[in-house]
């Protein structure tokens, strides 16, 4: 992807959604660590509030995560003069993505 967008500056926006998207699964990854290693101490298990808390940002996370890559999948398909509907759907879905964030 860099060297398509080092030769066609038009392919310069997809790098840096999938460079965006590079930096997210990195910080999953080491969120998922530092709650294993939290888990490993924490004999009484997590129940009630935090248990409830823990499951809502990972629903939140799976759900940013798939219009994530909703949006990747649009991109690919939108032209210059592409279809106001699919232009649409795109923002609409890079929308749910940044509240998903908030």
């Amino acid at each position: 992807m860099r060297e398509r967008a080092e030769r066609n500056l038009r392919w310069e926006v997809y790098l840096h959604l999938i460079e965006r998207a590079d930096d997210a699964a990195d910080a999953l990854e080491e969120a998922a660590f530092l709650l294993s290693v939290i888990a490993e101490g924490h004999y009484r298990g997590w129940i009630g509030e935090i248990r409830a808390g823990l499951q809502q940002r990972a629903d939140t996370t799976l759900r940013a995560t798939q219009n994530h890559v909703l949006a990747l999948a649009i991109t690919s398909t939108l032209t210059g003069a592409g279809d106001a509907d699919d232009q649409e759907e795109f923002l609409s879905t890079c929308w749910r993505v940044v509240n998903a964030e908030r």
